[in-house]
Formats: structure tokens, C-alpha cells, sequence
């Protein structure tokens, strides 16, 4: 028989939880939002991605992005998980793990090709 771990059930239910409160942001306190904005900052660094990157992979314009990051918005589950999706984790890692544990698992933008 199958257990979930936190983990499994946070994957299970974010999700739902994400389509639930696409319009309502207001999920997480103040202190958490501002953890989270630095953690993607100094990973959206060590992976090489741009603004224009990380608003894509969040749907939303780079000036946008520019105010979630610097706390003008707030800090959305969908956001977050536009960021996991991009770094190639888990919207739970990205919320569990510290920022040296997950340098080494995101998924780092490959360097444009050489031009001829």
C-alpha cells in the first residue's frame, strides 16, 4: 500500500491548491515570500537565466517578474512553480531545500551556440 510522504502529498495537492487560488496570492507570510524572492534571485544567477527566462517560464512580462522579485507583487504558488518548472524541480524542493542544496540540482541554461 502506498503512504505519500509530506513531500508526495504536497505534490499531490499543489496543484489544486495552485488552480484554487490563481487569483488570490495571499498564501504565504511576508518573511517566506522574501526568503523565496532571494533563493530564486541568487539561483536564477547560479543557472544563467535572465529575467526575460524566469518570466517566461512564470507567464507573466519581464517588467512583472521585476516586481515579483523585488516584492512590488506578490509572490504566487504559480510563480513558483514556473520557476521549478524552469530549474527542472519540484515546486516542494523549491520551497524545502536551501539554496546550496538546490545549486546543485537546477538545471542551468545552456549556453547559446557558437555563431559561424
Amino acid at each position: 500500500m502506498y503512504t505519500p510522504t509530506f513531500g508526495g502529498l504536497l505534490e499531490v495537492i499543489l496543484p489544486c491548491y495552485v488552480k484554487y487560488h490563481e487569483n488570490n496570492p495571499c498564501f504565504m507570510d511576508t518573511s517566506l515570500q522574501n526568503e523565496l524572492r532571494q533563493k530564486m534571485r541568487e539561483l536564477r544567477d547560479l543557472g544563467g537565466y535572465s529575467q526575460k527566462d524566469m518570466a517566461d517560464a512564470m507567464e507573466i512580462t519581464q517588467p512583472s517578474f521585476f516586481k515579483v522579485q523585488n516584492g512590488h507583487i506578490e509572490l504566487s504558488i504559480s510563480h513558483i512553480s514556473g520557476c521549478s518548472e524552469l530549474f527542472c524541480v519540484t515546486p516542494t524542493e523549491s520551497i524545502s531545500l536551501s539554496t546550496d542544496e538546490l545549486a546543485s540540482r537546477i538545471k542551468k541554461k545552456s549556453p547559446p551556440p557558437p555563431e559561424k
